[in-house]
Formats: structure tokens, C-alpha cells, sequence
């Protein structure tokens, strides 16, 4: 249950939302920082929430360390997520292109994105359902959307020097992204804090939408 609350207020929508948005608000050079938050957090997320969720059910159970250590592998490296990030990293690092139509798809799929992506979004919002509110709302809402980007800028300023400003924005812009619809999906996943993961990502999206133009108004105004 815990290891589902700590997903619930730290997985941003750093996909669906987060891309498209870097790019809208700081141009097409915000593209790479976006990538690279959305490719470690997710690698992070996924990790943390298989390890502290899968060692949370075996606790109670004579389960082998390698036992837990394969179902783990598996789950983060099997995802649609993690795939797609890797095989982009190979083709980049063989600056690898696609030839003829397939490339001509690829642009296409590519100049979608970010729309399908927030219509996406609305679509999965508009299906969550509100299943209340418990004493750990407040908290978990809190850390989302308040208190991360607060730790995301304190870290950012005093511990990264020389640090180009676009990364920075872009990286406490993406801090202060609602929770993301993952977060309800690996509660589905372990059957723990459901309910709970689908109201966080209803709350902290409304929240989301004064808290972050605020942000982006702050940060354009210096």
C-alpha cells in the first residue's frame, strides 16, 4: 500500500502531458530535456514501484531473492514504456533513418504525438472514477504538485552549477506535472490503493491546471 502512495505522489504525467507541454511553452528545443526526465522517470518508477510492491506481497511469504529479482526485470524491461526507449536509443546512437514510406510514417506518427497524446489524457481522465477521499489525500496531493517542484528547484538551483536555464524550466516544469494514469494502472497491477491512485490522478490533474500556467507565467516573467 505504501509503496503505491509514494507512485501515486511522485509519477508525473510526464508523457501524455509533459512532452507536448515543454514543447508548447519553451519550443522544440525543450524536446531533448523532456525526453531524457521522461526516460529516467519512468525507468525509476517502474523499478522502485516493482521492487517495494513485489517485496511488500512476498514479505509474508518464503519467496527467493532471484525469484523476486526475475519478476522484477521483467516487468520493467518488458514495458511498451521502457521498449520504445531503448530501441529509440539504439537507432539514435546507429543514427539509424528510416527509408521511404516508412519514414514518411514515422514523421507522421511522430507530428501526432503530442496531440493524440492529450486527447489521450482527457479521455483517461474523463474515465477515472472518484473513489473519495482518504486521510493520505491531502498529503499525497501536496507532494505532487506543491512539493516536488519545490525540492525540484531547490535541487536545481544550489546543487546542479551551470546549469542551462531551458533544462532547468523544463525540468521544474515537469516536477509540477499531475500524477499520471500509470500511477492507477500499477495500483490495478498489485491491487492495492486503487481507489486512491484514481482519485490522486483526478485531484492533482484539476489542481494542475492553475498550478502549472502559474509556474510557466512565474518562470517566463524571470
Amino acid at each position: 500500500m505504501a509503496a503505491l502512495q509514494g507512485t501515486a505522489a511522485s509519477y508525473g504525467n510526464v508523457g501524455y502531458m509533459g512532452l507536448p507541454l515543454a514543447i508548447a511553452f519553451f519550443g522544440p528545443e525543450a524536446a531533448v530535456p523532456a525526453a531524457l526526465v521522461f526516460c529516467f522517470d519512468c525507468t525509476a518508477q517502474f523499478t522502485l514501484t516493482a521492487f517495494l510492491a513485489t517485496l511488500g506481497h512476498e514479505r509474508n511469504e518464503e519467496a527467493h531473492w532471484g525469484e523476486i529479482a526475475l519478476r522484477i526485470l521483467k516487468q520493467v524491461f518488458g514495458h511498451p514504456f521502457i521498449v520504445a526507449t531503448i530501441l529509440g536509443g539504439i537507432a539514435s546512437a546507429l543514427s539509424f533513418k528510416a527509408p521511404g514510406a516508412l519514414g514518411t510514417i514515422l514523421t507522421m506518427l511522430m507530428n501526432s504525438a503530442g496531440p493524440v497524446a492529450l486527447f489521450a489524457l482527457g479521455v483517461t481522465v474523463g474515465a477515472r472514477q472518484f473513489g473519495g477521499i482518504g486521510r493520505e489525500m491531502p498529503f499525497v496531493v501536496g507532494m505532487k504538485t506543491l512539493l516536488q517542484p519545490l525540492l525540484a528547484f531547490v535541487a536545481l538551483s544550489f546543487f546542479v552549477p551551470g546549469l542551462d536555464p531551458l533544462w532547468r524550466d523544463v525540468a521544474l516544469m515537469m516536477a509540477a506535472l499531475p500524477t499520471a494514469s500509470n500511477a492507477f494502472i500499477l495500483a490495478s497491477q498489485y491491487k492495492a490503493y486503487i481507489e486512491g491512485s484514481s482519485t490522486a490522478v483526478l485531484i492533482t490533474t484539476i489542481i494542475s491546471a492553475v498550478t502549472i500556467p502559474l509556474l510557466i507565467y512565474v518562470i517566463q516573467e524571470g
